[in-house]
């Protein structure tokens, strides 16, 4: 008996690992049904103190990243996506 309990266990766990790498493209893990395509507004201070706060960043990153955006916007004519964003704040946090 206690074989067969450790072959059930041991698919059972198998099949929880399969089951949470599975790629899923449903939206309830992302925070507010957002996608990478999407865009940010610099000007969104929800928005932005948010992203910046998940980092660990300050008042001073927020501004930072703020200009960082608005430059972005002048350089490439269109607003960031939030791959953009991510991208700027992740050399922000380089270069520090």
């Amino acid at each position: 008996m206690f074989p067969i309990l450790q072959i059930l266990v041991a698919c059972g766990v198998l099949v929880l690992f399969v089951w949470l790498m599975w790629p899923s493209s449903s939206s309830a893990l992302r925070p507010n049904g957002t996608d990478n395509n999407s865009e940010l507004d610099p000007n969104d201070s929800r928005q932005l103190g948010y992203l910046i706060g998940l980092t660990g960043g300050d008042v001073t990153d927020a501004l930072v990243a703020r200009y960082a955006l608005e430059r972005f916007e002048e350089i490439h004519g269109r607003k960031a996506t939030m791959q953009d964003v991510g991208f700027v704040v992740g050399l922000m946090k380089s270069l520090r």
